[in-house]
């Protein structure tokens, strides 16, 4: 999206976009601190740079779920809502601690993100329950590659995988992920698949769903 403004994500299909558009956010909402950036600040709401959200001390993780909970809250609830949340968590490097009252005492700075993350992605369950949209819901989770075993962090395996993240191999582009939901046929809840599914395939798979010519 920051290549240029036809590039960013509502002149590309999205009604509404907040998030950063470079690759190297910190924890620190709104501040980037890789790709010899500096420290300049990376926000944008719709067409415009997120002057008013940038500065505090918000944690990431959370800014994104409380963001992603009040779109559902605030929905056009006359219209199918797709929810595109990429959260940043985890991700080697600037893990940066959470908030003290959310970290787990005695574990390492991953950790505790990795549990911010998870309890974000509770909120966003609880809240689609909440706004009765779960049992007519595709919920899908992934990870975006594989991890970053033996480079920047020592947390990851991809075994028996071979190969990280940035490589070619399965260990670095083959990754975990799940679907669940009310949409989710009885016959498949709870049921294991192995097979292969490229991310690309998502697309064309819910357009189809949704009745929508890809």
């Amino acid at each position: 999206g920051y290549w240029t403004t036809d590039h960013l994500p509502v002149n590309r299909g999205f009604h509404g976009h907040l998030g950063f558009l470079g690759g190297g956010e910190s924890y620190i909402h709104g501040l980037m601190t890789r790709c010899g950036d500096g420290g300049i600040a990376d926000m944008w709401h719709d067409h415009e740079p997120a002057v008013d959200l940038v500065g505090g001390d918000f944690y990431n993780t959370n800014f994104f779920t409380s963001g992603a909970v009040d779109a559902i809250k605030n929905r056009n609830s006359s219209k199918p809502l797709w929810l595109h949340l990429l959260h940043q968590a985890v991700h080697t490097g600037d893990h940066r601690s959470p908030p003290e009252w959310e970290q787990w005492p005695g574990q390492p700075d991953y950790m505790s993100a990795l549990h911010v993350l998870d309890d974000g992605i509770g909120n966003l369950t609880a809240q689609l329950r909440e706004s009765q949209l779960w049992e007519n819901t595709i919920f899908m989770l992934s990870a975006d590659n594989g991890g970053d075993c033996g480079y920047q962090s020592g947390f990851a395996s991809n075994f028996p995988l071979l190969g990280r993240k940035c490589q070619s191999y399965d260990g670095g582009t083959r990754t975990a992920a799940f679907v669940a939901g009310g949409l989710i046929p009885a016959a498949l809840r709870g049921t294991t698949n192995d097979d292969l599914f490229h991310v690309a395939d998502w697309y064309h798979t819910l357009s189809k769903l949704a009745g929508v010519d890809p």
